[in-house]
């Protein structure tokens, strides 16, 4: 194959199965910014082809469907999947009823919500307060981030 049809082209790697039905169903897929490879950005790609891993049992370990690229928009990942801002910051919560340990650094911590990292206590607890702020900016979450999450969103936000 010519290398101008490789930069067509994108293989998503496709691990679950929930990401691969919004891409059945409501035909978009998202790409982290940060991990997005350089024809993407460049907005070369005009077809991406489903990779499924062993999380899809039968079909693992191959590509069997693909799909046109329409357009590359760049969204945040909270306007695209709402629902997962709440569901983060409540299993958090829920994780915080059997305590967590705020003072040691270490990564100790994971979530079913995001499996792939592990989190120190003070990660969970910000993300568990910016989660709730962003489903309720006057829900009383009891920690005191408040000065902390303000100038985080003048840093991530400059122009509101």
């Amino acid at each position: 194959m010519s290398d101008d049809v490789n930069k067509t082209r994108l293989v998503a790697i496709m691990n679950n199965k929930r990401d691969f039905a919004i891409a059945r169903e409501k035909h978009w897929y998202r790409v982290p910014v940060k991990s997005a490879p350089r024809n993407l950005r460049e907005l070369l790609v005009q077809q991406v082809a489903f990779y499924f891993t062993k999380t899809f049992e039968d079909e693992a370990y191959s590509v069997r469907w693909f799909g046109n690229v329409k357009r590359v928009t760049i969204v945040r990942r909270g306007d695209l999947l709402p629902d997962e801002i709440r569901n983060v910051a409540s299993e958090i919560g829920l994780l915080g009823t059997a305590g967590i340990d705020y003072t040691k650094p270490d990564r100790r911590y994971s979530l079913k919500s995001i499996p792939s990292e592990q989190f120190s206590g003070l990660q969970l607890l910000c993300m568990m307060y910016a989660g709730f702020k962003k489903i309720d900016p006057t829900l009383d979450v009891g920690l005191d981030f408040r000065d902390a999450y303000e100038m985080a969103l003048k840093l991530y936000r400059p122009n509101e």
